[in-house]
């Protein structure tokens, strides 16, 4: 799909060493989204009445999305807020033809395609999970496994990226402590076996210390 709106994707991310500071950017525009939604199906044969979970295994999400960075936006994006800036009137050549454009003009000199490029890469590089809403869905927990910056005269200054991602399952894990572990006693005299709770080794220590002190 084809968005034109800066604000239609949206990249969120924490730097793991930094985790009280989230980061922020948009795509001046989203040229192309692949999202896909996967399962792992047995190949074997199942019998009727089976249960569908226990043969089909969904796959963490994906998602594709390539996008274009400039230092021309027509609103001022999302993590720049501090530079400040105004839309301001521009004027282009095409093809022997001069045109009218709106673009942002920021009030100092900035780099916003360096900018974006080196905290994407920072992201990326200490392993940060992105949270990424686009028109159709909003992921979360999303690493980035592959980004592609092409480079060519035609592009100019311009960034286009295409990023990656594949969601990652957290789960959450609890310990209890187990009950005392019950021994069976072996036979004697004909007598059926019983029961031997065994105590933890620190209760022992003590019971077997107090009964020493009593008879001595």
């Amino acid at each position: 799909m084809s968005a034109q709106n800066p604000q239609r994707v949206l990249l969120e991310w924490v730097i793991p060493t930094v985790p009280n500071v989230t980061h922020s950017t948009f795509f001046d525009a989203t040229t192309d989204e692949q999202h896909s939604d996967n399962a792992d199906i047995t190949e074997h044969q199942v019998e009727t009445g089976f249960n569908a979970t226990d043969h089909i295994r969904p796959t963490p999400k994906r998602l594709t999305l390539t996008g274009v960075v400039t230092n021309t936006p027509i609103s001022i994006p999302a993590g720049q807020q501090e530079i400040g800036g105004s839309v301001q009137k521009q004027t282009a050549s095409a093809n022997g033809q001069n045109f009218d454009y709106l673009a942002l003009q920021f009030d100092s000199e900035f780099d916003r395609v360096k900018v974006v490029h080196d905290e994407l890469a920072d992201a990326i590089g200490t392993g940060a999970l992105f949270t990424v809403t686009t028109t159709l869905a909003k992921y979360e927990n999303m690493a980035c496994e592959n980004e592609s910056i092409p480079r060519s005269a035609a592009l100019g200054n311009t960034l286009q990226v295409t990023l990656s991602f594949k969601q990652l399952r957290i789960v959450s894990t609890s310990s209890v402590e187990t009950p005392p572990s019950e021994e069976k006693t072996p036979k004697k005299n004909g007598k059926k076996a019983g029961k031997k709770v065994t105590k933890p080794k620190k209760l022992q220590s003590l019971a077997k210390s107090a009964g020493k002190a009593l008879f001595q």
